[in-house]
């Protein structure tokens, strides 16, 4: 597995991984799959993004409206509509990050906590798809990481 982290705009998070992918398939080492993880954020392009990511085969994973939500889930319920900022504290509070880093003791273990979680916060979740807030696909990368499909 190989992890690139741009922090750019969704657009160019994909075109980066696309261009990522063919000189991968060019040196004769293709991706098994491609996903970007995306948070809604306030970023005008994502609905384009999420489109073009799917006429070209990368996958996508939205947190709605951050990845720190799904942090939380691992070992908290938080159903309500939220924003950014707060449940980025949230996470901190609840000492699962530090700064931009994962806690040395974050729970991993409650990754299957945070599937329910997710799923039932979504039951729309689709591969390059905006759910609702708070929501989080990120048990669409679970699963790929696990071999299986989106």
């Amino acid at each position: 597995m190989k992890v690139v982290g741009s922090g750019e705009d969704p657009l160019r998070a994909l075109s980066l991984a696309k261009r990522l992918r063919e000189e991968a398939a060019r040196q004769g080492e293709p991706y098994d799959w491609v996903c970007l993880l995306l948070d809604v954020d306030d970023h005008a392009t994502l609905p384009r993004c999420l489109i073009e990511a799917k006429r070209s085969g990368v996958h996508v994973v939205v947190s709605n409206p951050q990845f720190e939500l799904w942090l939380v889930w691992h070992i908290a319920d938080h159903t309500a509509w939220v924003e950014g900022k707060k449940i980025s504290r949230r996470a901190s509070g609840l000492k699962l990050v530090e700064g931009k880093h994962l806690d040395a003791k974050f729970p991993i273990h409650g990754y299957e906590d945070a599937v329910v979680r997710a799923r039932q916060a979504d039951q729309g979740m689709a591969d390059a798809r905006q759910g609702p807030n708070p929501s989080s696909s990120m048990p669409l990368l679970v699963a790929l990481m696990q071999g299986g499909a989106p």
